[in-house]
C-alpha cells in the first residue's frame, strides 16, 4: 500500500473551499493516480496538476461529516491497464465554484513509498476503493459530478439502502409507508445494519 506522507490542500483548493463557505457550490469531479514526483522547485500547496497522470477515476460518492471534513471517493480497477506503474501520486479535482474551472483541490505524493499497480492480466485484476478525506468547512455546499457511465457497487447500494431504512424507522405516516410498500411499519429484522430477507439483489 502506498504511504502518502507529503500531502496538502492546494492553494486553489483552499480558495475553492473558501468560496463554498461563502455559499457557492463546490463540486468534486475526479481522482487521478500518477507516478511522478513533486518538482524540486515546487511546494505541494502550489501544485496545479499531478506530475504524470496514469489513471483517471470518476468521483462516485461523497459524504460531509460534522467535523468539517468530507469523504470523497471512487473505485479504481486496472481492467484496461496495458503497462504497470508505481502509484506515487493522488490528486483530487474539483470545479472552482466562482468560475466552473476544474482545479487540483488536494494532492499527495508517496515518494519512494509508492505501490506497484500491475498491468491487466487474467490473474491480476486490481481493484481499490478510494476514500479521500478533505477539509471543507461546516457550512460548505458540496456536490459530486458523476459521469453517466459511472456505476454503483453492491457495497455502495447496501450502504445507501441502510441509510434510507434508518430514516424510515422514524417515519410515523401510514399513508407514506403504504405508498412505498412498507405498510404497517418496517419488517422485523430490517433495522439499520441488519440485512433483511434472503431475497437481496444479486450483484
Amino acid at each position: 500500500m502506498a504511504e502518502f506522507t507529503d500531502s496538502a490542500m492546494t492553494r486553489l483548493g483552499n480558495t475553492a473551499a473558501a468560496q463554498a463557505l461563502a455559499g457557492m457550490k463546490l463540486t468534486f469531479t475526479r481522482i487521478v493516480f500518477g507516478d511522478g514526483y513533486v518538482p524540486e522547485d515546487a511546494a505541494v500547496e502550489e501544485m496545479t496538476d499531478v506530475a504524470h497522470a496514469c489513471a483517471d477515476i470518476p468521483v462516485t460518492r461523497i459524504k460531509v461529516h460534522p467535523e468539517n471534513t468530507a469523504n470523497v471517493g471512487g473505485t479504481y480497477i486496472n481492467d484496461s491497464l496495458e503497462e504497470g506503474y508505481w502509484w506515487r501520486e493522488i490528486g483530487l479535482y474539483a470545479l472552482m465554484p466562482e468560475t466552473g474551472e476544474e482545479i487540483l483541490f488536494s494532492y499527495a505524493n508517496a515518494g519512494e513509498l509508492a505501490e506497484w499497480i500491475p498491468a491487466t492480466s487474467a490473474s491480476t485484476v486490481w481493484e481499490k476503493r478510494i476514500d479521500l478525506y478533505v477539509y471543507v468547512g461546516s457550512k460548505a455546499s458540496v456536490n459530486v459530478a458523476i459521469k453517466p457511465d459511472s456505476y454503483v457497487t453492491r457495497e455502495q447500494l447496501e450502504d445507501e439502502l441502510a441509510n434510507v431504512t434508518d430514516s424510515l424507522a422514524f417515519v410515523d405516516n401510514d399513508t407514506f409507508l403504504a405508498a412505498i410498500g412498507l405498510s404497517g411499519g418496517l419488517p422485523e429484522g430490517d433495522g439499520p445494519g441488519e440485512p433483511g430477507s434472503q431475497d437481496e439483489v444479486e450483484g
